[in-house]
């Protein structure tokens, strides 16, 4: 499974994602080197922040880590307690803890 653009329109029926969380995944995975054995091909690299994409794009990402590890629980919680820091301490996230709100 290659992943491609996903700058497009979509069902609006679709489960959507903020491109952040989708642009984070992404990042991150590439920071940890999760997916240094893949070609870029497999990645995409044109997400946009502020649009909005299918979930199913976070699980076909997950999907790519799924064939390439054999223990992706591991994989899937290191890039989820990286996507966490990297809101903390380069994010919104520092100041939303901080007051105690979520909105």
């Amino acid at each position: 499974m290659v992943l491609h653009s996903y700058n497009e329109q979509f069902n609006t029926s679709e489960f959507m994602v903020l491109g952040a969380i989708v642009g984070g995944f992404i990042k991150t995975s590439i920071d940890l080197q999760i997916f240094a054995s893949m070609t870029i091909d497999e990645v995409i690299m044109d997400i946009i922040p502020t649009n909005w994409y299918p979930l199913r794009l976070l699980f076909d990402l997950q999907e790519v880590v799924a064939r390439n590890y054999k223990q992706i629980e591991s994989r899937l919680e290191k890039i989820g307690e990286s996507m966490m820091k990297s809101l903390y301490h380069e994010g919104q996230g520092k100041k939303k803890f901080r007051e105690g709100s979520c909105t």
